[in-house]
């Protein structure tokens, strides 16, 4: 079944692929070229930044200098990727929070009636109210999901 569907769908997707890829090789080749503009840039600026330092006092102690400065750039970009990913793993956990609040309750849901009969043997009148209520519950639940979501 799946060999015959996917030649199908295969012919839909095939000129969307062909121009994402195309349009990722673009961007590599550009990020690329602004990585090296950078880099050179970078290196440009630190050899004139040493001829500077240099002249105020001697190379060691402005090879020093240098190396505190890029130290410190480094430091704060560490901090900046710190928090950005803090921000970010909040943001997922805010997202994913009320759906693994659901799977939990449809989990127990679905748990109580086994837990019930394995309990209570004895009482299979107790046992089959038990598996109705929580079918009720259920059919609650997912009512009420399906409400909610649609208000949004």
């Amino acid at each position: 079944m799946l060999n015959l569907l996917f030649p199908f769908f295969g012919k839909f997707a095939a000129d969307n692929v062909k121009a994402f890829v195309k349009k990722t090789k673009m961007q590599a080749v550009c990020w690329a070229g602004i990585a090296a503009a950078l880099f050179f840039a970078a290196f440009f600026a630190c050899v004139m930044l040493f001829f500077y330092i240099q002249s105020v006092m001697s190379p060691i102690k402005a090879a020093a200098v240098l190396m505190l400065i890029w130290l410190l750039i480094a430091f704060i970009g560490v901090i900046c990727l710190k928090i950005s990913l803090d921000r970010q793993k909040r943001k997922q956990q805010a997202f994913l929070a009320p759906e693994q609040k659901r799977l939990l309750a449809g989990t127990a849901m679905a748990a109580a009636p086994a837990l019930l009969a394995m309990g209570v043997r004895s009482y299979k009148k107790i046992g089959r109210l038990a598996v109705l209520a929580t079918g009720a519950a259920a059919v609650y639940s997912l009512w009420r999901g399906k409400g909610a979501q649609s208000d949004k």
